[in-house]
């Protein structure tokens, strides 16, 4: 092969290597809060990309879909034709496919909190653990305690009652949220 074939060989390679705009680079770990994403990271012309539903889960914000007007809404404000709150109806919280309802918040006689719910899984699949935790905001968005609890083998379309304690002081919550740590 003559120097000229060579030459064009290259330039026919760098041609095409950036035609596409993407170029292949390391793994890029994104931690959101200290919490790290599993989600890939790709750059495309300098630009990084991810899913925006991993990084919502990591921040613990609702993210909305409205497919008639093609409309994602990020955060509490209000989807286009819904409600202005992060859950469907008061009291039940979702999390991917998993529905926290009927959520009872109680000082106990040791003096620690009880935090019961009832936790239904409306996912396509059985687990045998899920872990998770709520989280408990006051009237300025403090967070001010969580509890963690763990529920399991539980069966798609079946509902359990977990139970969590906490010393963490949850008086004067007005908000709550909860965040699946581990499912499998």
């Amino acid at each position: 092969m003559g120097k000229l074939q060579k030459g064009l060989a290259v330039v026919l390679f760098v041609v095409v290597a950036f035609a596409s705009g993407v170029w292949a680079s390391p793994a890029i770990t994104l931690i959101v809060n200290g919490r790290r994403a599993s989600a890939e990271v790709r750059i495309i012309n300098g630009v990084s990309f991810l899913p925006l539903r991993a990084v919502a889960d990591l921040l613990e914000v609702p993210v909305h879909w409205n497919g008639s007007t093609r409309t994602i809404t990020v955060g509490t404000a209000a989807p286009p034709g819904g409600a202005p709150s992060p859950i469907a109806e008061e009291g039940v919280y979702r999390v991917r496919n998993l529905v926290f309802s009927d959520v009872q918040v109680k000082l106990n006689v040791l003096e620690m909190w009880d935090v019961s719910a009832q936790l239904r899984n409306n996912d396509t699949r059985d687990y045998s653990v899920i872990t998770f935790t709520a989280a408990f905001f006051d009237s300025t968005g403090r967070r001010i305690g969580t509890a963690n609890g763990t529920v399991l083998d539980i069966k798609r379309g079946e509902t359990k009652t977990v139970q969590m304690l906490t010393t963490d002081n949850l008086s004067g919550f007005t908000r709550i949220t909860f965040q699946v740590d581990a499912a499998f």
